[in-house]
């Protein structure tokens, strides 16, 4: 699609030129083990327009931003991957015994509550403003996608990446790295 949104979990497929609408019906019928959506080489934004229950891992890819606010994305212990230039807002995932990645060049939000075996973002920064569930004996990565320092616990700088408090108090998991290992 180019430089053309795509919106996933829309009421119907549409073309019509400004976006791309894939339906929810269109999306959650694909028994593919796997479904891409867009390109690493495409600067076309990625939108949830609607809730997803899929039974297929679920890959996404833009130059652009990738949001799910307000919506969730439901997995039957498959996983989610999402690379995108462009800031990501991950809205609720359920993944089950499915991994999570999210590698952002740009900021991460974690709005909804995400829930997967182990999660790992990869951003310039993250906001946790819902929660961080990984499996029991799962582990929670958060790191920077550049050369940012990391603070832990700290206010924030808006230099640095920084996971506060009240953040760290949102996850939970069985192990959790903050910065590169």
């Amino acid at each position: 699609t180019g430089t053309q949104p795509i919106n996933l979990g829309a009421a119907s497929d549409d073309a019509n030129g400004s976006t791309f609408d894939l339906s929810k019906a269109s999306i959650e019928g694909i028994t593919a083990d796997t479904i891409q959506i867009g390109s690493d080489t495409v600067t076309g934004n990625i939108a949830l327009a609607g809730d997803l229950t899929l039974s297929s891992s679920l890959d996404l890819r833009t130059q652009g931003f990738v949001s799910a606010a307000g919506q969730t994305i439901s997995l039957s212990n498959k996983d989610l991957r999402i690379n995108a230039t462009g800031v990501v807002d991950t809205g609720s995932v359920a993944a089950g015994l499915g991994n999570i990645v999210v590698a952002s060049g740009d900021e991460a939000t974690v709005s909804g509550a995400v829930a997967g075996s182990n999660i790992s973002i990869s951003s310039t920064d993250v906001d946790i403003t819902g929660t961080i569930t990984a499996a029991a004996d799962g582990i929670v990565t958060l790191a920077p996608s550049d050369n940012s320092a990391v603070e832990i616990a700290g206010t924030g700088s808006g230099s640095t990446f920084d996971v506060s408090a009240v953040e760290l108090g949102q996850i939970t998991s069985g192990g959790l790295v903050v910065g590169t290992t």
